[in-house]
Order: C-alpha cells, then structure tokens, then sequence
C-alpha cells in the first residue's frame, strides 16, 4: 500500500495537468450552445451533395435578414411623422399686433388726416394683419430643418384641441415662407404702411409647430412590431430541396430556415444526448492538443505552467467570440483572431502556434455562422500573420502583419462571395470594415505580448533584443566598471551563439544570457584578472578561502543585480549556472600544495550551482570557459588550441555538469569543432597545411 501511495505521490504533476485540461473541458462546454447542430454543410450557389431532403415536421419560411431589413425600411418611409401645433401663439400675435396698429395711428400718423379715414386706414390694417397671422399660423410655422430631410409630402398636425389632421408639407410656412405672404399681402398699400405692416408682422413670426419625436416613434414601433419574420410554412413531409439541385436564394431560404427550426427541435428533445456530443466532441479537441505536445513539444507538455496559457488563450478566444456573437451590431469577423497565432509564435514556435490556432476555430466553428467560410478566412490569415512574422523583434512588424492579414480576408472573402454569387453586385462592404477592424486589433498584440510576459514569466523576442542593445544601462554600467568583463561577454556571446545557431537552439536567448551572465563582477571587478592593468594582484594580500569566496561570489552578487534591475528569470537563470557546481581550480589547487598539512574542504572552493538544464545553458557554460581560460595560453596555435578546448570541456564532462541538459555527444563535438575555429580566428592562427 505504502508503495502505491509514494507512486500516487510521484503522479501530482500528472494530475496538475489531467486537472487543467478538464477545468479547461467544463468552461468551453459552458460556453457552447448546448442544443443540437444540422449536420449537412451547403453553400449558394452549390449542388445539394446529400440526399433528397424531406421536411420532418411542419416550420416556417424565415425572410431573410436584408428582407426583414428591407420591409422595415419602406414601413418607416410610409409611417406618418407627427407634429404639434400650438395654437395659444397664434392667438397672442394677433393680439400683440392690434396693439402694435394701434400705437402707431396714434403716435406716427399725420394729424391732417380726417379721423374717418384714420379709422377706415387702422381698420383695414387690423383686418389685413390678422387675416394673414390667422393664416399663417393655422397653417403652421416650422423650423426648415426639421422638414426638410424628411422625405416625406405630408404629415400629421396634431393641434391643441385634441384634433388631427394631415397636411401638405409644401404648404407649411416656415419663416421665410411666412415674411413672403406678409409682403404679399402688403403689395397694394402705401410704401409707409406696407413697410410698417410687414415690420410688424415679422416681430410677431415664431415656431408654433414642432415635431413630436414620442408620437413619431410610438407609431413607427407599432408598424415594425407588426413586420413577420415568416413568409410562408412548408408542411411535414414536403420536399426541401433534391440531390443535385442548385442552391438559389429560395432553396437557400428553405434550408435556413429548416435549419434553425430543426436546432430549436433538437435543444428541447435531445438535450442530454448533444449535451453528451459536445462533451466528446470538445474532449477530442482538446486530447488531440494534448497527443500534439506529447509528440512534437514535450518540454511545453512537462511545464504546467505553459500548458495553462495554451489553455487560457482557447478558453479567451471562445468565450470572446461567445460574448461578442450575443451583440447584434457587432460581427464575429471584427475579433482580432491572428492575435492568437501571433503569441503563441512569439514564444514557443511557428508550428505549435498554427496548431493552436486551428484547434481555436474549428471550436468557435462549431457555432459560428457560416462556419466553412469562418475557418477558411481565419485558418488562411492566421498562416499568413505567423508567415509575416517568424522573428518578432520590432514593432513595426506588426503593422505590417495587419495590413497583410486585411488583405488576406480581403482577398478570400471575395473569392467566397464570386464563388457563390456569380457577381460583386451585392457584396457586403461592411464585412470589409469588419476585417479592418480586426486587422487594427491585431496591434493588441504588443501590449498583450508584455502583459503575458509579466504574468507568466515569458520572454520574448523583442524583449531580448532590447537586453541585448549594449547600451542600455546595466551593460553600460558594466562596460565602464569591468570594461575586461564587458570584452570577455561579448566574446562568450558569439561563441555561444555560433554553437547554438548550428546544434538548434535559441540564438537570441544564449547572446543574451552572455551577455549578462557575468554582470556581478560589477561590485569587485578588480578581483578579476580580465580587469585587472597593474602588477598588483589584489589577492595576493588574501587567504586561498577568501580569494575563492570573492570569485564565487559573483555569482550570487549578480543574481541580487539582475533582480534589483528586473531582468527575466530566464536571463538570471544563466548567471546561477555558467560555473554549474564546479569548483575553483587554481585557488583549490593551491590550497592543498602550500598547506598540505590542514585538510580542505572542497565545498569551500566550490560554485553553489545549479547545473546547466538547457542547451542554452550548457554551451553558456563551455564558452565561457573556454573564451576564460585560452587567456592564459603562453601559445596560440592551431595543436595548442585543439588539445586545450578539448582539456576544458572534458574536464567538464568528467564533473558532470551536463547530466541535467538535453545536449548531447555530437552537439558537444561539434560545439568543440565551432570553439576551436572561432578562437583560432580571434588569436589569429593560422591553419597549418600539409607538407607537399
């Protein structure tokens, strides 16, 4: 028993991993819709492929969304647009304008006039001036701008007194209207009267109709509410479409609408049984995304770690297109899928990023409309932006990438729509905006690539070309410090990165790790001989024990510095392991010759570690022994320098440093062959030939 539970003990990261993939499995089935899918495929434009259709129970012929849509519009057109007209203004500028007559005749008239002919002169006034207000508004005064875009010959006056009428809207005044039929009206009177009539009829001009938006819409509402989805029904048993004829735009109608009719069926009888398919069907998705690692990244598969942000970035895309399909202005094609390809690749590799991604769309295929046209466009944009971006080093890739990806929806499209239509007359322009929009998304990328990095404790590619400009702070800090230290990392850096380059690995991460793997030296670099000018060796002065303390040191002084100055683990991990476990040789060995007497402690002269556990690290390792140690040769030739690379990197075997790296003998040999060639050209050997 004792035994089965240590091996139990020994599975937790097995179960880790069963425990992601089956959260992972329980949120996407949440997500799916649970009812049923029609199982046959068809395109217009296309023969029906399958077998005659029969209509298993009565349902009704579906309109068309540009039907529905079209109808809609032309109700809204026919609807009525009411208006109120306030009939208290008219009766107050009547008024106003008596009294306005009846100043004037008695401050401004001539006095000579019989006051007869006053009266008769202020009466006719009075009677011309409200003759014309009554008129005017009666008939309405309206702003011109909120009729003239109506597009409309009529509408509905609805007055105070609860009465409604329809009116002419070219007989409405408006103001310029109104100041016409004042001068009108006054074209027989005497200048001094006309002038005074039509000023005063001006002052008295006002809206005294406006439009009522709450009626307008109340009644629009009304008539769109009464616009059927359903222009017809087909019964049980009719003939839905045969094998082999053409799908036109009525077959088509026929086929989506048995189609939706047919799920809703499904949903409500056989929730069990599809709730069960999805479980499967879900569950192969996601097993085959396991054998996949398995196989092909099985480094990716030991990292739980990354196994949850593969998952992660299914479980968001889905539930993303999930949330974005509930929002009817909005189309699925708008979310930025290549987003996902883009990660992925930036930090693992191009091949498990096309295969995440096509695992992602054939699940949101499932639901997504129109789902062969879906997977075609985002399975061909998502190759092309990993295409478009093997290296992400420089932000400006990205805006290429996004112009490439529009083009490729661009261009696909099209060809979907020719292919079923026969024509570009109707096509869509706005799936064209949808697809631009995706593709400016797509930039997301970026501050995306950084979040992930902190989260998660990735490094990308542009960010280690960023800690690889020798200008940034901490390696200038270095340079000026250590300038021997500084020669001797960039030195290591191309060794390391020719090796890796040839054997398979990640050039960028080794240049960087080189870079920076000595960057404690910083707190005592007189202590290191490669900084040192002078005669005076500093640890001449020292005990063996403390001279190896101080050199051992640099390690964890440079793990403290890296921190301090948040350089990624990945980075900090070259620092702990560029001397692995091995020990300091000259003070060790010079510790037992000058006082054999006192027993050493090894672990006294021994670097904490850890081992390598990479083929970055390891060859991190020789390169920076090897580049070390051959400036202390007394001669560089070509048998010197064979026999001393081969020396240092046996010795290192024989310490065991490599057991926990994946490198192996060939990659060490022809590591060997690469050191020796790059070290005969910076000491400028040359090859000895044959004798002739």
């Amino acid at each position: 028993m004792k035994q089965y539970i240590e091996k139990l003990r020994n599975l937790h990261e097995e179960f880790f991993k069963f425990f992601l993939f089956f959260i992972t499995l329980i949120i996407l089935v949440y997500l799916f819709p649970h009812e049923g899918k029609f199982k046959y495929e068809y395109q217009k434009g296309k023969p029906w492929l399958h077998e005659t259709l029969y209509a298993t129970f009565d349902f009704p012929i579906y309109k068309s969304d540009l039907e529905i849509e079209t109808e809609k519009e032309s109700l809204k057109q026919e609807a009525d647009f009411y208006f109120i007209l306030d009939n208290e203004i008219g009766t107050k500028a009547t008024s106003s304008f008596r009294k306005s007559v009846l100043s004037f005749f008695k401050d401004s008239l001539e006095t000579d006039i019989p006051l007869e002919k006053k009266e008769d002169l202020m009466g006719h006034l009075i009677s011309e001036g409200v003759d014309c207000l009554t008129d005017i508004y009666n008939t309405g005064v309206v702003n011109a701008e909120e009729i003239e875009n109506l597009g409309k010959s009529h509408i509905v006056i609805r007055r105070n007194d609860g009465f409604s009428e329809d009116a002419e809207i070219k007989k409405i005044y408006t103001v310029a209207m109104a100041y016409s039929a004042a001068e009108e009206k006054a074209a027989d009177m005497p200048e001094r009267l006309k002038s005074f009539f039509i000023q005063s009829i001006e002052k008295e001009l006002t809206y005294n109709l406006r439009f009522d938006k709450t009626k307008t819409e109340f009644e629009i509402n009304e008539k769109l509410q009464q616009v059927s989805p359903t222009i017809g029904k087909i019964q049980k048993g009719e003939v839905i479409i045969s094998t082999g004829n053409i799908i036109d735009e009525n077959k088509l109608k026929l086929l989506d609408s048995y189609k939706i009719e047919f799920e809703k069926n499904i949903g409500k009888s056989g929730n069990m049984a599809s709730l069960m398919g999805l479980i499967l069907l879900v569950s192969v998705v996601l097993f085959t995304v396991f054998l996949f690692l398995r196989l092909f990244r099985p480094d990716v598969l030991s990292d739980n770690l990354k196994i949850a942000f593969l998952l992660l970035l299914i479980v968001l895309f889905v539930l993303l297109s999930k949330g974005i399909m509930r929002v009817s202005q909005l189309h699925l094609y708008l979310i930025p899928f290549c987003i996902l390809p883009l990660i992925v690749r930036t930090f693992f590799d191009a091949r498990l990023a096309q295969f995440i991604h096509i695992c992602t769309i054939l699940l949101i295929g499932y639901f997504a409309p129109n789902p062969f046209e879906f997977f075609l466009l985002q399975f061909l944009a998502g190759v092309v932006s990993i295409f478009s971006v093997l290296q992400l080093q420089r932000r400006s890739q990205l805006f290429n990438t996004s112009l490439v990806v529009f083009i490729t929806y661009s261009v696909t499209y099209l060809s979907l729509f020719l292919l079923q239509e026969g024509s570009i007359t109707n096509i869509s322009g706005l799936n064209y905006g949808w697809f631009a929009g995706s593709a400016l998304l797509t930039l997301l990328a970026y501050p995306l690539i950084y979040l992930f990095e902190k989260f998660f404790g990735f490094i990308s590619d542009v960010t280690l070309m960023e800690l690889a400009d020798t200008n940034n702070t901490l390696l200038r800090k270095l340079s000026m410090k250590a300038p021997g230290t500084f020669q001797h990392s960039l030195q290591v850096a191309n060794l390391a990165e020719s090796v890796i380059r040839e054997i398979g690995g990640e050039a960028l991460l080794v240049r960087v790790g080189a870079l920076y793997h000595d960057i404690g030296k910083i707190v005592a670099p007189h202590y290191f001989t490669e900084n040192q000018t002078g005669a005076l060796n500093p640890h001449s002065e020292l005990s063996y024990e403390d001279s190896a303390k101080i050199i051992i040191s640099h390690i964890s002084d440079g793990i403290e510095i890296a921190k301090e100055n948040k350089l990624p683990d990945q980075i900090i991990d070259f620092i702990r392991t560029h001397h692995g476990t091995s020990t300091t040789r000259y003070f060790f060995a010079m510790q037992k010759t000058n006082f054999p007497e006192i027993e050493v402690n090894e672990l006294d002269f021994k670097y904490p570690g850890p081992l390598p556990y990479s083929k970055e690290t390891a060859v991190l390792m020789m390169a920076d022994s090897v580049e070390a140690a051959s400036r202390s040769l007394e001669k560089y030739d070509e048998i010197t320098i064979n026999l001393f690379v081969d020396r240092i990197i046996d010795h290192q075997i024989k310490e065991m440093q490599f057991v926990n790296s994946p490198i192996t003998f060939k990659d060490i040999t022809t590591a060997k062959k690469i050191f020796k060639k790059q070290l005969m050209n910076i000491y400028h050997v040359r090859i000895a030939y044959p004798q002739v």
